[in-house]
């Protein structure tokens, strides 16, 4: 063999060896598998590696285009999957995206990886709530508007008293609407104490309880009396000099004392 061809083939052995080499580089994640298994709302952050460091390398990701996934040039990865990632009917969600490094002399590493998230329910959310205010001797009604109350994920929402924070005769329907007729003794006692009862909002299927507060107190408005005949006809039709009886009853919506 010629020296030349000798040189020649010993070249080529060296850029083949060192071809092998590049190519048996591989992307170094963390040893612990879990760490791909996410909840919605959960942050990450790793530090990519290759398994031979010898030569600068630059990592890049591909796929995860719209995720807020982020890994620098130098292979620091972060993501925090949103909130809104996977919905409450499909549980879970995974999503395959390409981590690769890239060497100076265009040799690369493309290894594909898997990310599983879990759906992740919230509480519902409970705003300050408007005051209710009470007439007396009439039947007084508050939806709780959702205005006020709202579940971030969207879940049906479900209404529940405390019983023991439930003066008599109050009632809370499932759908929000409270509903009371206070009596002269209750309403009285708001003049100079408002009322503040607790309440409980449930989402629905996973039952997640927010506790929601109201404040009930005396109506501020001027309210005319009210008048109550018995019989309660609105045409009476007597004889001349023939005597009727009626019954007629006051009350006021700010209080009897107002009368």
């Amino acid at each position: 063999m010629s020296s030349a061809a000798f040189k020649f083939l010993l070249s080529f052995l060296i850029s083949l060896v060192l071809a092998i080499n590049c190519f048996s580089q591989q992307l170094v994640f963390p040893e612990n598998k879990e760490w791909t298994l996410l909840e919605e709302g959960q942050p990450i952050s790793i530090k990519v590696n290759t398994s031979e460091s010898t030569n600068p390398v630059k990592f890049f990701i591909e796929g995860g285009d719209g995720m807020s996934m982020q890994l620098d040039s130098l292979g620091s990865f972060s993501w925090t999957p949103s909130y809104d990632f996977v919905s409450r009917l499909e549980i879970r969600k995974e999503v395959t995206v390409i981590f690769q490094a890239d060497w100076a002399d265009g040799k690369k590493v493309r290894t594909p990886l898997t990310f599983t998230v879990a759906h992740k329910n919230r509480q519902p959310v409970v705003e300050d709530l408007p005051i209710f205010y009470m007439r007396q001797s009439t039947q007084n009604q508050y939806q709780i508007s959702p205005d006020y109350v709202s579940d971030p994920d969207g879940d049906p929402l479900v209404f529940k008293s405390i019983q023991s924070q439930m003066p008599e005769g109050v009632v809370l329907s499932s759908l929000g609407l409270i509903t009371w007729t206070p009596s002269r003794n209750q309403f009285r006692s708001l003049k100079n104490n408002a009322l503040t009862i607790e309440f409980i909002i449930q989402d629905q299927p996973d039952k997640a309880e927010t506790k929601g507060k109201i404040k009930i107190a005396q109506t501020q408005l001027d309210l005319p009396p009210e008048i109550l005949l018995i019989p309660n006809d609105s045409l009476v039709t007597i004889k001349e000099d023939e005597l009727i009886n009626l019954k007629l009853y006051f009350s006021d919506p700010n209080g009897d004392e107002n009368i």
